[in-house]
């Protein structure tokens, strides 16, 4: 190898385009406040977690992934108004389909009495897998909500039929019947 070769080799570019001897990426710098934040996260201390996707997405205001946990501890600290917006934008930067992400915006809708577009997200999520028994029940309680009631029983006799021993589902599909034995009974 001789001295031009190994001069073009340590300046060889990444896949980015960007040199290696500018460091790291703004991408990968990204990722070591969004990687910070995660055990964080996965520990239950959401709160600690946000400030870490906060600098991650202040990098990288493109990091799907980062918007998407920022989402899930927002919505764990029922912060539901800020969990939808970052919901929001973790589906608009995603270049697949997410069935949790689409559920768990469900769930966040159906928190701010948004019953209506929650069964939307319900359905999206449920198109991509229809063997979430959680999705399931979610749909279940918004459509019980709103009056639905044939519907909501139904919702959640899936649910069941995907996790038999889900005591929620099984509780809130006896009170809809119940609600439905009173009503006949007038």
């Amino acid at each position: 190898m001789g001295l031009f070769d190994r001069f073009k080799s340590k300046t060889a570019t990444t896949q980015e385009g960007q040199t290696a001897k500018e460091g790291p990426t703004a991408r990968q710098r990204s990722y070591e406040w969004y990687e910070k934040g995660l055990p964080l996260y996965m520990t239950g201390h959401n709160e600690d977690a946000i400030p870490y996707f906060d600098k991650s997405l202040e990098i990288d205001p493109n990091y799907e992934d980062a918007w998407t946990r920022k989402a899930y501890a927002l919505f764990k600290l029922d912060r539901f108004q800020e969990a939808l917006s970052c919901f929001d934008k973790s589906l608009e930067l995603t270049k697949k389909s997410d069935y949790y992400t689409w559920e768990f915006k469900g769930h966040t809708l159906a928190r701010l009495g948004r019953d209506k577009e929650a069964i939307s997200c319900f359905d999206k999520s449920l198109e991509l897998n229809p063997n979430k028994n959680k999705t399931w029940m979610g749909k279940g309680n918004a459509l019980a909500r709103l009056g639905r009631d044939k519907e909501a029983i139904s919702c959640f006799d899936k649910s069941l039929e995907l996790n038999p021993s889900d005591v929620m589902a099984e509780t809130n599909r006896q009170q809809v019947l119940e609600r439905n034995r009173k009503t006949a009974k007038k």
